[in-house]
């Protein structure tokens, strides 16, 4: 049987001072977050959301196509479904240059984060 050998480490434990270094700002630094930036944020967590959206009816679509049958029509489904998946893309090109605009004002007036 083999026994792992035990050497001293030669890192140091450094939770305390962390700690403390954390208490000394006082929440300070996770506590503003400017205006523009939380709407910046917003409007990506809707487009992020969007694109699992879309995600999700495209592996619909791909199981629809692989399960489909010789005795099974599945055309209004996946008319129905090709025309869902593309209303939600031009939404999400809308929303994606949206937000490149958003981006665009921030940066002018120097509101980068």
């Amino acid at each position: 049987m083999l026994r792992a050998r035990h050497r001293p480490s030669s890192c140091r434990d450094r939770t305390r001072e962390f700690r403390d270094a954390c208490g000394a700002t006082g929440g300070s630094l996770l506590g503003h977050v400017p205006a523009a930036s939380s709407e910046f944020r917003r409007r990506a967590a809707g487009v992020g959301y969007g694109i699992g959206e879309a995600s999700r009816k495209i592996a619909l679509f791909t199981q629809l196509a692989k399960n489909a049958s010789v005795f099974e029509d599945p055309t209004v489904d996946v008319q129905n479904l090709t025309a869902a998946i593309s209303k939600e893309i031009t939404a999400l090109k809308a929303a994606v240059a949206d937000l490149k605009t958003l981006f665009n004002s921030q940066n002018k007036g120097g509101n980068i984060s």
